[in-house]
């Protein structure tokens, strides 16, 4: 079928193909060419590689729409694809809520009043544990709406910041561990899980850590 649609990209139906089952085989073309691409951008690089990952190893969800939204961040993970979890596991991953607190956030940042209804209470409260803010701060936060606005513009920062250092942190470590130095990677692994305070974050960096056994 990948060759079918490589030959006929504006008729995958020919092919036997289903327009997302085509953009994925044809995506595979482009990410090799980037790949070669010696200027190619570093988060454009995470972003490739994540979705290199997520094909290797099937996590769940669809690869190329993480990979878009990735793009979209310019090289920041999260969203709906994450790896697949042990049998009776529960992984942070799955639990957050960070695509409602960026589109909340830009609403914000757009010039757009934070209005604390319930739900966007919870919201604040829900993101603050996810990402490291302590309770007793998030609780006191989410009672004025420039507190509030406060706790949701540092949760967003939160998200961005560990997201951009762990996709660079993960970027280098494998770029080691294909040359051959697993210890430098690992060093690299190890002193951002020292720093890194964010649960999701943490458990990507472990998973990855692992994966150098």
């Amino acid at each position: 079928m990948s060759c079918c649609v490589k030959t006929h990209p504006r008729a995958p139906e020919r092919c036997g193909a289903t327009k997302q089952e085509a953009e994925e085989i044809l995506f595979a073309v482009t990410v090799a060419m980037e790949l070669a691409k010696p200027d190619l951008p570093e988060w454009k690089r995470a972003c490739i590689n994540n979705y290199v990952r997520c094909k290797e190893e099937a996590w769940s969800g669809s690869c190329y729409d993480c990979f878009r939204h990735c793009e979209g961040q310019q090289g920041e993970v999260g969203g709906q694809q994450v790896p697949p979890q042990e049998e009776g596991t529960l992984s942070m991953a799955e639990d957050v809520d960070w695509e409602e607190v960026r589109r909340l956030a830009a609403r914000v940042e757009a010039g757009e009043a934070l209005t604390l209804t319930s739900d966007v209470r919870e919201l604040l409260l829900r993101a603050a544990r996810q990402v490291a803010i302590p309770d007793a701060d998030a609780l006191v936060a989410v009672n004025d709406v420039a507190t509030a606005t406060t706790l949701l513009r540092e949760a967003r920062a939160r998200i961005r910041e560990g997201s951009i250092r762990l996709s660079r942190t993960r970027l280098r470590a494998d770029d080691l561990a294909r040359n051959g130095d697993v210890a430098g990677a690992r060093k690299l692994l190890e002193d951002l899980l020292a720093v890194e305070e964010i649960p999701l974050y943490r458990e990507l960096a472990e998973i990855e850590l692992e994966g150098l056994d």
